[in-house]
């Protein structure tokens, strides 16, 4: 367990080392592995992959809470974790604001439509969903059957701006509870797109 958490691995044997410590049997070693803040370039996307086949709720969630993926393997693993059965494996790729815009909006797209709400409210608050699928996504959770949702979106500041004067107008009708007309309200594109200068 502390040579997984050691910083300083030689580097010819790094992969040997790497390798054997993600393919473990014990979830703690990979688990140590995975908290490391780095991993080497070379070899970071074979140590995450071989840590995915665990197919662990915390070691997945430990991967999709990485500050760095390598962009070489990022749309497979985020793509592999969008689609695990643990909820919190879901939530924890829907609230990443990292994903590649390549494979974004395909997985957030699905997300949104997640039959848990934790992760379809994790979507609607996040903040780095390309503008490319950014209406449909927000139109999509704006017409969600939890009120939560609702207010997650009218509070988000990165609607696109070509359909959040549409999106919020929704929102702020008198149909909709008073938690979320306050949070369009408080919605910095309120004040660009309703309020007269």
């Amino acid at each position: 367990m502390a040579l997984a958490k050691d910083a300083q691995i030689p580097k010819e044997c790094a992969y040997d080392i790497f390798h054997r410590l993600a393919s473990d049997n014990d979830l703690q070693v990979v688990e140590s592995l995975l908290k490391r803040d780095t991993l080497p370039d070379e070899h970071a996307c074979h140590i995450l992959e071989l840590a995915l086949v665990h197919n662990d709720p915390l070691l997945n969630t430990l991967i999709g809470e990485r500050k760095q993926i390598p962009e070489d393997c990022a749309c497979d693993i985020y793509t592999t974790l969008s689609r695990n059965y643990d909820w919190r494996v879901r939530e924890t790729v829907a609230s990443n604001e990292r994903i590649p815009q390549k494979c974004a909006c395909d997985i957030l797209v699905k997300l949104a439509s997640d039959e848990d709400f934790n992760v379809r409210e994790r979507v609607a608050s996040n903040k780095g969903i390309p503008e490319q699928c950014g209406c449909y996504i927000f139109e999509n959770l704006a017409t969600d059957k939890d009120i939560d949702i609702h207010r997650l979106v009218a509070s988000n500041p990165t609607i696109p701006e070509r359909c959040a004067k549409d999106i919020l107008g929704k929102l702020l009708s008198e149909e909709e509870e008073f938690p979320v007309r306050e949070a369009v309200k408080s919605n910095p594109l309120y004040k660009r797109l309703f309020e007269k200068t």
